[in-house]
This record gives structure tokens, sequence and C-alpha cells, in this order.
């Protein structure tokens, strides 16, 4: 207990340090700046700037909330379901409504804010509802609605969440940049997927506040050239287009900081002033090091912002006052050499070289190590349509994973059908199929060609069906005598722990114990704590929900691994998946994480420029988008190899912190420097690892939330958010954790030279 404290005393200096850093950043400066007159208008701004109006909902007049307007549905007052003062607002879905997606509309009279300025806009929900709530921020210069009951307008900012009924009150925050206007208003818009009696939404304590973010000023040169550039945190790429840049966004260098083998992204956005034709970035050069040290351009990739895809770049007409961002990744080869690498970016408008800006890539002195636990995502190839299965895309979709982070893979490869064995045919198909034809020596052989595997983890098996005794004895002694990696066989998909599907599953496995043949086992969706199935299993890849101390004492009592998966998480939502495959594996200790899907749409297709076509919803937990080209990435799966590198740099730092401890414990008293680093590092370790709470289940509330918010679930990383950005509290954990590595690795060095020299006095 007495360890928790002090990481919640840390945590809270840390977030008042970097307040007042924040609170120093030279972009607030810019009020120096200003003119008499705009000084004079922001002061009458000020003396008429109000809350919003009635925000509690305390105050009604015949039936009807003071300050807000029913624009659909019907509303009333609540005095038992409140999350502070007397009474909540409820808007309830007209039972007489005809409409396939029935919604409930209310918003709130007009209030000013300064112009110019950034606002967090927060309040509670909870409800008797299965749908979405969207709340929204809008300028009262802007039309309000489109016929579908959206709020339309250049200046709109909104926050949607999928909601259940019966989940507890819960906050929902909209950061947002007002424009020129003054006058704003709120709308609350509940859309029911399915009508009923009880659809209801509870909304109560809506409140505004300043950030003191300030929105970037536009110079000269800036309307010369007709837009601004500016940079933010890759974590903040959903919904760029929607927010302007901030004072302290714009930059004259695009930086980047990396390791050796490592690829990492930056963000460079424009934002227009007038309208523009055929925008475009490119890279001029080779970046220059220092000697005859080099970078090729061909190692940074650049990438347009398409929504939540990552297609590659070409020329945009964009309108004024409109927003676009490129995703600009960096690789550095392993033998490249440390340094800063100088070359520089084009902004094309209409084919014509408008403006340059310096790209600056650092290369620090460090080797990331190879992951030490499994990392894979789901690849059924069966969701594919069968144009995109060729040998080239297939071996893209391989590559495209191990420049990801991926170490293994799922094979859905069956060679068996019935009692029959063929090496070169794959029975989870069907025979029209173009993968009917490639079995699992071929299957196998190409992974391995790929590099995928190649550090001994294991391959999860799915095969349809194994077969008898004998065509499962005779694939494993193939798998042997090839040499493959360690198969883990899947034996019936998400069984729980209870009812038919758990029964089905322990009839198999006690099967496959029968014939006591030497294979591990494994399955997704797996409840120990219920039934016996926990014994059978040997690897445990549980939901997020399941990863608790509970389950890690079990599966260490019965021998077995504990890994981790989801499968509900969408493409935009790269806080989740960052997390989920960096700092929360790392801290909880499971051997291994997998991810549904790396596609599993079917019908969501791109042309060879990478325009998206098809069905929106058929998108489903796709982490790509397929193309003729290529696979196209998706926010989501930038965010994964981000998160498997914070793994590398903590299971880095931990290994150096291991050295750093048994040096100092060698020669105590002699290495005052490493001593005191290893302190700091120490301290570190309790802010930045040891500050995630390790119950995860726990940290989501409880399991009655189920998706309630899925798309913008975020795991928590601290044991307070005080100060901490949920977005952006991963980066600043690997920027804590890449100084510590830089100066224990430093002072490790300085102690052999002591020893070195030591050494060499005795002799």
């Amino acid at each position: 207990m007495k360890s928790t404290h002090q990481n919640i005393f840390i945590l809270v200096i840390l977030a008042l340090v970097l307040s007042l850093a924040a609170e120093s950043h030279p972009g607030h400066a810019a009020d120096d700046n200003k003119t008499d007159s705009t000084r004079q208008r922001d002061s009458a701004v000020i003396s008429r700037l109000s809350t919003v109006p009635n925000g509690n909902f305390e105050k009604w007049q015949d039936g009807t909330v003071t300050g807000w307007n029913l624009d659909r549905g019907k509303l009333f007052a609540d005095e038992h379901s409140k999350m502070r003062g007397n009474r909540s607002v409820c808007i309830q879905v007209d039972p007489q409504e005809t409409m396939k997606w029935p919604f409930c509309r209310i918003s709130s009279d007009s209030f000013s804010l300064e112009p110019n300025t950034g606002y967090r806009m927060r309040l509670w929900v909870t409800s008797a509802f299965q749908g979405w709530v969207e709340t929204i921020i809008h300028s009262m210069d802007d039309s309000l609605f489109s016929e579908a009951g959206r709020v339309t307008g250049v200046h709109a900012w909104a926050e949607d969440f999928y909601t259940t009924n019966g989940f507890p009150w819960v906050p929902v925050e909209v950061e947002f940049m007002t424009g020129d206007s003054t006058d704003y208003g709120i709308t609350i818009l509940a859309t029911a997927v399915k009508l009923g009696p009880n659809d209801k939404v509870w909304i109560d304590d809506v409140r505004i506040e300043k950030t003191g973010k300030v929105k970037a000023m536009a110079t000269t040169e800036d309307h010369q050239r007709g837009f601004q550039l500016f940079s933010r945190s890759v974590m903040k790429s959903d919904g760029l287009e929607k927010t302007p840049p901030e004072q302290s966004e714009i930059v004259d260098t695009l930086n980047i900081r990396m390791s050796r083998g490592e690829f990492e992204p930056a963000l460079l956005g424009l934002h227009a002033l007038q309208d523009l034709e055929g925008v475009d970035l490119a890279i001029a050069t080779d970046l220059k090091g220092s000697g005859n040290a080099t970078l090729s351009k061909t190692d940074v990739v650049i990438r347009r912002l398409d929504g939540a895809l990552l297609p590659l770049s070409h020329a945009r007409t964009i309108g004024a006052h409109q927003t676009i961002a490129w995703w600009v990744t960096a690789h550095a080869k392993a033998a490249t050499a440390a340094g800063i690498y100088d070359g520089q970016l084009n902004i094309l408008v209409a084919g014509k070289t408008v403006a340059r800006l310096p790209l600056s890539v650092e290369v620090m002195d460090l080797t990331l190590p190879e992951p030490d636990i499994a990392f894979l995502v789901y690849h059924h190839e069966a969701y594919f349509p069968p144009e995109f299965l060729t040998a080239e895309l297939r071996a893209s979709y391989y590559q495209d994973m191990l420049e990801h982070g991926m170490n293994t893979i799922t094979v859905y490869n069956n060679p068996a059908n019935g009692e029959e064995l063929d090496f070169s045919r794959n029975y989870t198909y069907k025979k029209e199929s173009p993968m009917f034809t490639v079995g699992l020596d071929q299957h196998m052989e190409e992974i391995l060609d790929s590099g995928l595997c190649k550090t001994g983890q294991p391959v999860f098996w799915l095969p349809l069906r194994y077969g008898s005794k004998a065509t499962l004895k005779s694939t494993l002694e193939r798998w042997k005598d090839r040499q493959w990696p360690t198969p883990l066989l899947y034996v019936h998909d998400e069984p729980g722990g209870t009812g038919a599907r758990a029964e089905a599953a322990l009839a198999k496995l006690k099967q496959i114990r029968s014939w006591d043949i030497p294979v591990k086992t494994t399955t997704a969706g797996l409840d120990p704590r219920t039934g016996v199935l926990g014994q059978f299993y040997d690897v445990w890849v549980i939901g997020d929900r399941g990863i608790h101390y509970e389950n890690h004492m079990n599966a260490q009592k019965l021998g077995c691994e504990l890994w981790q998966y989801n499968c509900n998480s969408p493409h935009e939502n790269m806080a989740f998946a960052r997390s989920f495959y960096g700092f929360l594996p790392f801290r909880t200790g499971v051997k291994g994480v997998a991810y549904w899907a790396y596609y599993d749409a079917r019908k969501w297709l791109a042309d060879s420029q990478g325009n998206a076509q098809g069905d929106p919803g058929s998108q489903r937990l796709s982490l790509v988008c397929v193309s003729p080209t290529g696979p196209i990435p998706t926010l989501a799966w930038e965010a994964v190899r981000e998160g498997i590198d914070d793994y590398r740099y903590c299971q880095l730092f931990q290994s150096l912190l291991n050295k750093a401890e048994k040096r100092s414990a060698e020669l105590p008293g002699q290495l005052e420097n490493l001593e005191h680093q290893l302190q700091l590092a120490q301290r570190a370790r309790n802010l930045v690892i040891e500050s995630i709470p390790f119950d995860i289940g726990v940290a989501r509330f409880s399991a009655m939330l189920g998706d309630f918010r899925r798309g913008k679930y975020r795991p928590p990383l601290a044991l307070t958010d005080v100060g901490e950005d949920s977005l952006t509290i991963t980066e600043t954990k690997r920027w804590m954790i890449t100084n510590q590595i830089l100066v224990l690795q430093d002072n490790l060095r300085q102690s052999e030279s002591f020893t070195a020299s030591k050494n060499r006095e005795q002799r």
C-alpha cells in the first residue's frame, strides 16, 4: 500500500510539473502579438462570457427545462436518477416515431465563448438505451441540422459512443477549438437501435472549461502560400480534419526520433487558408548525416490521412479552412549509424513546390531487442476476396505483419479430410478456392521465408478438423521433421467456461489427451475460473477483462501460459491498440498478445490509388484494407507497431536496470554516478510501469458495461489521470523510458571503463 501511495504522489507532482511547463510554452506568448482592436474585442467577449445555460438542469418551468429546447422526442425532469444536484434531464424517443433509427434530441440556447480558443466540454450520461449518444458543440453561425438529424457546419465537434441498457453514469468529453465566431450551442442526440418503451437517456452536469490552448494565427507568409503547416501527436490523428492547428503545433521542422531498426511516424498537417488544387507532399532527397552517412529517401514513406486509413500520398484538392494531414514514417535499418539525418519535404500545389520543410531524423545509439513474448494478429484468408490472394499479395501481407512487429501468425491450414492426409492441399477451403492448393508445406515455407516466426515463438494452428489419432500424429511428425516452430493446436473457439461450447471443447481435449500425443493446446475466449477446461489447455488466451491476479495465479499453479486477446476494438481506436500491445502486456507479464483481425471485412476494398470502396459497415474490425497494390494500414494497425516498440523499450530499460543493479552491488560505493542514476531509474520504473493498474478488467469499471464505449475506450495507464492526456500518455511514458535508457547505457559504459582501469592498476 505504501508503494501505491508513493506512486500517486509522484504522478501528482509530475502533473504539476507538466502543467507548469504547458503554461510556460512559447505558444502562449501569442497574446503579446495582438493588436489593440483585437484585445478590445477579446475583452468584450470575456465580459459577456457565460457558462452553459442551466447546465446542471436544476431550473424548470411548466415542465420545460430552462435554457434548453426539445427538438425531437420527449423530455422530463428526473429527481431519482441524477449525477449531481437535485435532478437530471431525461430524453426519450417518441413511441409514435416511425423512423428505422428513431432519435430524440435537445439543444441549448446560445452562449458565448472566446474566439480562437481551446475548450473542453464535459457531461455525464447514463441510459436504459441501446443505441448511440452523440454530443455536439457547434457554432450558431452554421446550419444546425441535416435531414438525417445530424449536426452540420464547419464549426462542429462531436463525441459519440455506443450505449447499452444499464451502465452507470459515465463522463463524456470533447475538446474543441473555437473559430472567429463567439456564439455557440450544444446539441445532444440519442439514436435508438431498436425502439422500445424504455428508450431513455439521462444527462447531467454539462460544463465547458478552457484548456489553455490557443488557435494558431496565420502569418503573412502563410497567407501568401495559402496554408499553415503544423504537427501534432500521431495519437491524435483521428478527427484531425475537425481541429485547426494550435499555436504550439506550428512547426518549421518535422522531427522524428528513433532507434536503429525501428519504424517511427510523425504527423504533418496542412490547414488551408484558401482553396487549393493538387496539394501533395514529397520527400526531396536522401537525408544526410555526419560524414558519409545517409538515410535513403526510400526509407521515408509518406501516406495521406484518409479517415482511419493511410493510403500512399497523392495530390488532393481542398477548400478554404479545411485541414488535411500526412503520416510520415521513417525507417532506420539495423546497421544505420547513430546521429542526426537532415532532409527536406516539399509541399506541392498544382504540381509546383510552394514550400519546403526541413525533415530531421535522429537515430539514437540504441538497438531494441526482439520481443520476448509472442505478438500476432488473426489472419484467416477465407475473409479475402479471391483476387486478393495471389502469391505476390499474400507475401505482402506477411511482410507487412513482420514490419509491424508480429513474430508469429495464425495458420488456418488443414491437410486432413477425414482419414485422408495430403500436405499439398488445404481442406479448410472448397476445391474451387485458390487456397485449396496451398497446402501446409507451402504455407509454412512461405511464412518462414517472410521472416515471421524467426525468433522461435509458437504458431497458432487452427485446423478445421484434425482427423483421427493417426492423421494428427502424422501431421505433427511432419511439423517436427520440417523443423517448423512449435504448433499450438487450437481446440474449439471461445468455449467460455460452462455450457454446450465448453462441454464440446472438453470432449475434444479429453480425446486428444487419451491419444498421448505431445501437442500443446490453446484457445481464445477461455474462462478458466469456471469448469475444468483450464487444466486441459496449455496456453490460455483470455480477453482483456480476464487479465487479473486470480487467473495469473491459477495459470502458474497449473503450469499454463497466460496470453491476452481482443476482438472488439475498431480500427480508429489507436489508444487501445497501442496500450494493448505495449505497456499493458509488459506490466502484466503475459506471454503473448493476439488481436482480431488482420482483415475480416470481405467487402472493404480499395483501388490502386488507395481509394476505399464498399459498405463502411463492412469494415468490422480489420486492421488493414486490401488493395491491388498491397495492404493499406489503418490508424490502429500503426498504433499496434508503436505499442510493440513501447514493449521493446520497456524490455531494454528493464535489462539495463538489472545490469545497473548488478554492477552497483559488485562495486558498492565506488560508482557514484551509476548508483545515483540507478535510483532515478528505479523511481522512473515505479512511475511509468508500476503505476499501471494490473487488473485491466477491474479498471474497465465492471463487466456490466459491456461494449458501451468500445470505439473510444482507453485503458488506464496510471493510478491517477491528473495531468495525463489519455491519448498521448503512451508517448509520455515512452519518452521517459527512453531518456532513462540513454543515461543508464552511458553510465554502464563508464562503469565498465572504471573496472577496466582498476584492473590495469592491480596488474
